[in-house]
């Protein structure tokens, strides 16, 4: 199990599992060129990224929209 990008329909998505004691999920997020540059050249922000999502999504299974993309942009775009 282990969070991944796919392209369907002419659009990119991060899929990524969360397991949380006795249920498991899966989450779909569209996501951009950008992004996935990023998450194929910084292998330290893509592991970042997936943990992250994973420790969030266990403590609130569905986050707000605006929460999860300003989780994406300051991981993926902010300074080191």
């Amino acid at each position: 199990w282990c969070a991944g990008v796919f392209r369907q329909d002419g659009k990119l998505f991060y899929h990524f599992p969360v397991a949380s004691g006795f249920a498991d999920f899966s989450f779909v997020v569209e996501i951009t060129q950008k992004q996935l540059a990023v998450l194929q050249d910084d292998e330290e922000r893509s592991y970042f990224l997936s943990a992250a999502l994973h420790e969030t999504h266990q403590l609130e299974p569905y986050p707000s929209e605006a929460s999860r993309a300003e989780m994406f942009e300051t991981i993926l775009f902010a300074d080191k």
